[in-house]
């Protein structure tokens, strides 16, 4: 054991908390001057005391022997940095995330605690994404001998989870593949499709979609896809007729997402009775399914659309 590190490891520890000798003696049960012997690399803690001393100062056991520890600011700090190089750890998040509102909660901060706590926040995003990730997957590979309806939902799930990552182009290829093995299932066409429209290929889902529709003329949710499609394409006048011609097959769907559609088109090219009736619809929609979410956007947007809001 390197007597000499592990001593300025704790001195250092012990500084960045304001701490006297006699202090951490108290902690750990032992006089201020076997701490000083500590630091001075004369002895070393006995073998049995180093996970508390790791706890207390809240660092692995390999940092008090680490040469060139890294320095940090505060305890919050330090304790971002270790959940940084283990972001399953939620406890040291939490740990953390205590003590930088502490430092909040005084006024007394500056851009680097900022700049730390951004960095305590990004990791713990990277720890949600990777198990929002894993259970996508682990519900995947489930339902593959189901394939129920549920099964093809999460995979349009999975693809749109993917996609605000800048990654939906992995599924590409996967999809393919299924709608190869299985062309007669509808879902193969719709999420394919789906992957297709969440990575900008809109010619490619142009294409899925024609032919899907020959074989399944009057499914919904592919003639909404198609309305979609033209849009992107700016095929205007065919766009508001597929979504026209969705609703028509079902003027109460599931989902309301070809109303949305509609109702963007008629607000984003100047059709502002036509919005508000869509938005009407929207609004009458998520009253019977039972949705709170979304409702205050739409009134306000009812609200913008009415003439004598005008300015």
């Amino acid at each position: 054991m390197n007597t000499t590190t592990i001593g300025k490891n704790i001195k250092n520890l012990r500084d960045e908390r304001g701490m006297t000798q006699q202090q951490l003696s108290e902690i750990f049960g032992v006089s201020y001057q076997t701490i000083s012997k500590w630091e001075s690399g004369i002895t070393c803690p006995d073998i049995s005391l180093l996970p508390d001393i790791a706890d207390y100062f809240e660092v692995y056991i390999d940092t008090l022997f680490t040469l060139n520890k890294q320095t940090f600011k505060n305890k919050a700090d330090r304790l971002a940095f270790k959940y940084g190089s283990d972001i399953d750890k939620s406890d040291v998040y939490q740990q953390a995330d205590i003590e930088f509102n502490k430092i909040f909660s005084t006024s007394d901060y500056d851009h680097v605690d900022l700049k730390n706590y951004a960095y305590l926040n990004t990791c713990r995003m990277k720890y949600h994404i990777s198990k929002a990730e894993k259970y996508h997957l682990d519900a995947i590979s489930m339902g593959e001998n189901i394939k129920d309806e549920t099964y093809y939902r999460t995979l349009t799930a999975y693809i749109l989870f993917l996609s605000k990552l800048g990654r939906a182009y992995e599924r590409i290829a996967p999809h393919k593949q299924m709608l190869k093995s299985e062309p007669n299932e509808v879902f193969n066409h719709i999420t394919l499709i789906f992957v297709y429209v969440n990575t900008d290929n809109y010619k490619e889902a142009l294409s899925i979609c024609q032919n899907a529709l020959k074989l399944f003329p009057d499914n919904v949710e592919l003639t909404g896809f198609m309305g979609d499609i033209q849009n992107k394409l700016a095929n205007f006048d065919h766009a508001v007729e597929y979504w026209n011609k969705a609703l028509m097959l079902d003027p109460d769907p599931d989902w309301a997402s070809i109303f949305y559609s509609l109702a963007f088109y008629y607000r984003d090219n100047n059709q502002p009775y036509k919005a508000i009736e869509t938005f009407e619809k929207i609004l009458s929609w998520l009253e019977a399914h039972g949705y709170r979410d979304g409702k205050r956007f739409v009134k306000n947007e009812i609200y913008k659309l009415r003439p004598h809001n005008a300015i």
